[in-house]
This record gives C-alpha cells, sequence and structure tokens, in this order.
C-alpha cells in the first residue's frame, strides 16, 4: 500500500505483514490516521503505532463494495449499499 492509498483508507482494517518476516507474525489493525510518512494503525490495544504503508495489505470486505452487511457468496442480504454507507457494486450472475 502507498502513503496516498493509506491516506484514502483511514478507518479501514488492514494486515501487517513484516518484509522478510513469517506470516506467523502479521497482525490485523485499523488505520486511525496518516502523516506524510507514516500511516498510523491501532492493533486492537487503544493505541495507534506508526506503521509503513508498504507493510499493510488491505483486509478484503465481503463483497468489495464496502458495506458491513450480511454477504454469503459475495451478494449482501437484507441491506442496500444507501444503508450501510457501501457503493453499488456490479451486479452477480447466480450459479
Amino acid at each position: 500500500m502507498t502513503i496516498d492509498e493509506a491516506r484514502g483508507r483511514i478507518g479501514d482494517g488492514v494486515l501487517w505483514l513484516p518484509r522478510g518476516g513469517s506470516a506467523d507474525y502479521a497482525e490485523e489493525g485499523t488505520i486511525t490516521s496518516v502523516s506524510d510518512r507514516w500511516a498510523f494503525v491501532d492493533y486492537g490495544r487503544g493505541v495507534s503505532q506508526a506503521t509503513d504503508p508498504a507493510d499493510l495489505e488491505l483486509l478484503a470486505r465481503c463483497g468489495g463494495c464496502g458495506c458491513p452487511g450480511y454477504c454469503d457468496d459475495y451478494v449482501t442480504y437484507n441491506l442496500r449499499p444507501g444503508e450501510t454507507g457501501g457503493a453499488d457494486g456490479p451486479l452477480q450472475a447466480a450459479d
């Protein structure tokens, strides 16, 4: 992730993966703010830590629309994007 991408993702969940390290040390967190150099991430401790945005990956949300709705196979049920803060996405073909 770049610093500009991080700036546009404040409040979103991310996964920290240490460069050259094991995925066993990965941590999930939430971007709380961004400076000119660092993304500040709260890893569930109530304190944000300066993190190199290059070490962050955006956590995928179910259908990609960003809503907090219940999803199954990338289809959101019982919630409209306007009701949840998500965005309209492409229609999904039924299997």
